[in-house]
């Protein structure tokens, strides 16, 4: 585990750090690019000026003095040149005439000759040549930033500042990296030991939803899937008790009855024998509703819209229930506000049929069922209500669970399914269920959904 965090940490930290040395090194670049720009540009304006300062001087000394000595120019330059400048002044042929140096004014003038023909003889193609009429011309020395000792201070300040800079901002950077990355693995490492622990079936275990946005949103959706598997466990759970309570009855009572006829203690007449087969059915209705259900509840669930013509749909529901309500003198009649609309045709007329099949079950002798279809504000809504003893307001809110059978309905034939295939059927749809029951009102049970009709 330290390993995986060091990992994390390294990998985490080395990314900052090197990108922060890169930048600074672009940083660096930049600066220096900028500086000898800078620098360069300076000397330039420099050099103009001073080109036009020492061509006004000279000028205006030659005007006054037609040939001058060297004790006349050298006082009045000097203050012109930089700390270790020179000015050469030449005849028309390019021979010095006067040399002025101010790191070495002492040295004789035939010495200072000498150099300036050295230093024209090496940088021939360097020298620029100022018209100085009528004595001849005038070079000077190249004019640098760094020639007097205060620029020299200036630059060396810079770098300093600059280097102390770059080391202060490195360190606080690599700092500020290593807290930041030594978090961010810490938390890291906390999202993955909790994902281990629900992996590992702690399917309580809470990850901590704080810290950086992304791993807050992993942490988050570990604990939806947490919780949606405890869900789903306890679903399965409560599935297999259901199975388990539900088939036990009829099960049950098959093999008493079995028993009975083999032990000779009961006869094996067509009558017990049609009882046997009537609590065959039902297991074999509760069986092909389960599969049902677990069907409609599978996440690879999806629906089939279609265009649903509403007379026929109903007709054929009429059709389907008529038989079983004459039995029970019930009438059963249909009205719709609407022609037809959208929806999974098949799978509506499950929930719809199992809606109609509970209304004629639960309806009183003689009364009545009614199927209504409307539409409005871009919603459908299917109905079916029956006459009959009103449902407890108390129970209402469990009719749609699996297995659900209130004491009104407790010793009726049926899965006790209907209702929850309904339910899952209209949530498909992006619907709901709902239902109202009274005395004097009679039942009824609505599916809306959203839907285009006409």
């Amino acid at each position: 585990m330290v390993l995986i965090m060091n990992t994390v940490f390294i990998r985490t930290l080395l990314p900052i750090f090197i990108t922060f040395l890169f930048l600074i090194l672009i940083l660096w670049i930049l600066f220096n690019t900028g500086l000898m720009f800078s620098i360069a540009d300076w000397n330039r304006i420099q050099g103009e000026m001073l080109s036009e300062q020492l061509h006004s001087l000279l000028s205006d000394i030659y005007d006054h003095q037609p040939e001058p000595d060297y004790e006349d120019i050298f006082p009045a330059v000097q203050s012109l040149l930089p700390g270790d400048g020179f000015l050469v002044i030449v005849d028309r042929d390019k021979n010095p005439l006067f040399v002025f140096r101010n790191h070495n004014p002492e040295s004789g003038q035939k010495n200072q000759l000498l150099w300036a023909l050295n230093y024209q003889n090496r940088h021939k193609k360097e020298i620029t040549y100022i018209d100085l009429d009528p004595a001849g011309f005038f070079f000077f020395g190249e004019v640098g930033f760094n020639k007097t000792r205060g620029n020299r201070r200036l630059l060396s300040t810079i770098n300093l500042t600059f280097t102390a800079g770059i080391l202060i901002s490195a360190v606080l950077s690599f700092l500020f990296a290593f807290f930041f990355s030594r978090s961010l693995s810490n938390r890291a490492l906390e999202l993955m030991k909790g994902i281990k622990a629900i992996a590992a079936g702690h399917l309580d275990y809470h990850i901590n939803e704080t810290g950086p946005r992304e791993l807050g949103m992993i942490a988050k959706s570990a604990n939806f899937l947490g919780k949606k598997l405890k869900e789903e466990g306890e679903m399965r759970s409560r599935w297999t008790e259901d199975i388990t309570h539900d088939l036990r009855t009829p099960l049950s009572a098959l093999r008493a009855q079995l028993e009975g006829i083999k032990d000779g203690i009961l006869d094996g007449k067509p009558g017990r024998l049609s009882m046997i087969l009537e609590e065959l059915g039902r297991i074999e209705t509760l069986v092909n509703d389960f599969n049902q259900l677990m069907k409609l509840e599978s996440p690879e669930m999806t629906i089939q819209k279609e265009s649903i013509p509403v007379r026929g749909f109903l007709d054929e529901l009429v059709r389907m229930y008529f038989l079983s309500a004459e039995e029970k003198k019930v009438t059963i009649t249909a009205h719709s506000g609407i022609t037809e609309f959208t929806g999974d045709k098949h799978l509506l007329f499950r929930a719809v049929s199992n809606l109609i099949s509970n209304a004629v079950r639960y309806a009183d002798t003689g009364g009545r069922v009614h199927l209504a279809v409307s539409g409005e504000y871009d919603r459908i809504t299917l109905s079916v209500f029956n006459t009959g003893k009103a449902i407890p307001a108390e129970e209402i809110p469990f009719v749609f669970d699996r297995l659900y059978r209130g004491e009104y309905a407790r010793n009726t034939k049926g899965s006790g399914l209907g209702l929850s295939i309904t339910k899952r059927i209209a949530e498909l749809h992006g619907g709901v269920v709902g239902m109202t029951s009274g005395e004097h009102t009679g039942t009824t049970v609505s599916i809306s959904f959203p839907g285009r009709f006409s």
